[in-house]
């Protein structure tokens, strides 16, 4: 399995930008919650455009900004107009995720989980979603780079950032983690590696974060659901740490899953 790094504290000096676009021809309707449709814009890309409010626009780009920022597999996005709001800037825009192509899967057989070739990426992202308070379970595409290769894309954004609860902390990994346990059996958990990843997430925060605010388009979200999500992500950057224990106690969880079927597999042969 390839290990790709965490970035170091210069790299997170250089700011991703999102593209502005025009949406062309809406291809088809996709599955989903937010209405998704497939689009081509005027820049030759495929998108992703969703129907959300305000709120959950600025969640899914602030997001989309924030995980490669901090060296995620995020799909690249863009801020889409149609013909309309291209010449009228009262219009508003919508959110389109640049679609993954080749050889794409949404689910896998178990024994696929070990040929991800990000696999350190899913802890990362974990802690990742335990930080922006991501309520919804983690969505993943995996696409083919190979005969024995698949490179896992995190996506689906829009809730994040919502208001800080008492749920407990395996509470919360429980909600917000991929739904299917295998991928975080066959994941690399490196405890150094995610002390890294937690100290690049700090550095971002006293660095970048508010820059990184202003990159979203100023008619997404609310100035009071901006300072809720800005405030939020400063207090839980200092919980971090907290954060990684109880992932190793989830890692912990998982291997006493293992040792139990596999005792009972062998009792029952």
């Amino acid at each position: 399995m390839t290990c790709h790094c965490v970035p170091n504290e210069a790299s997170l000096g250089v700011l991703p930008i999102a593209e502005n676009v025009t949406v062309t021809q809406t291809i088809r309707a996709l599955i989903g919650r937010n209405k998704p449709c497939l689009v081509w814009a005027d820049n030759g890309q495929h998108y992703v455009q969703k129907v959300l409010n305000r709120d959950q626009l600025f969640n899914e780009a602030l997001a989309s900004q924030l995980g490669p920022a901090l060296g995620l597999s995020f799909p690249a996005w863009a801020e889409l107009r149609t013909d309309a709001s291209a010449v009228d800037d009262r219009r508003p825009t919508t959110f389109g995720s640049e679609l993954i192509h080749g050889d794409i899967r949404e689910y896998l057989p178990g024994n696929y989980f070990r040929n991800i070739d990000n696999s350190a990426e899913v802890y990362r992202c974990l802690l990742f979603d335990l930080w922006c308070n991501h309520t919804d379970s983690r969505q993943i595409i995996f696409q083919h780079r190979g005969p024995s290769a698949l490179h896992a894309y995190f996506v689906d954004h829009d809730q994040m950032f919502t208001l800080d609860t008492r749920s407990s902390l395996p509470k919360r990994i429980e909600q917000t983690r991929y739904p299917d346990l295998r991928i975080y059996e066959a994941s690399l958990l490196s405890l150094v590696d995610l002390l890294r990843f937690a100290d690049c997430i700090r550095s971002l925060v006293g660095k970048d974060l508010n820059e990184l605010v202003k990159t979203v388009p100023p008619s997404w979200g609310s100035r009071s659901h901006r300072e809720q999500v800005i405030t939020g992500l400063q207090r839980r950057s200092n919980e971090l740490d907290g954060y990684i224990e109880w992932i190793l106690s989830f890692q912990d969880s998982l291997w006493m899953r293992r040792i139990s079927e596999t005792s009972l597999a062998l009792c029952a042969y």
